[in-house]
């Protein structure tokens, strides 16, 4: 592996890292408690998790988790049941084929 491609500990790029994995863990913790029929409080931290709104025509069931949300990118018409976990520090795009 090149070594720009690193991420080294004890930096502070990594305490940035390190702190927004805390941060999203805390808000999907949240999500993955709140009772099914709060669609307003998962829209809230969904939005919070994802740094944007979910697409109007997209939907996710928690549970879910990820390690930093802001690298994943959901598409209109998309469908994420239940249990999912997303590793995105490299970046998820999920759109369908519409």
């Amino acid at each position: 592996m090149p070594d720009q491609d690193r991420l080294y500990v004890r930096t502070p790029e990594f305490a940035r890292v390190a702190e927004r994995i805390a941060h999203v863990t805390a808000l999907t913790s949240r999500l993955n408690v709140l009772p099914f029929d709060d669609e307003a409080g998962r829209a809230a931290l969904l939005t919070e998790i994802l740094g944007r709104p979910l697409p109007a025509t997209a939907t996710l069931y928690p549970p879910f988790h990820a390690d930093h949300g802001l690298r994943i990118d959901i598409g209109e018409h998309v469908f994420v049941n239940q249990g999912c976990t997303f590793f995105d520090q490299g970046g998820i795009r999920w759109a369908t084929g519409r």
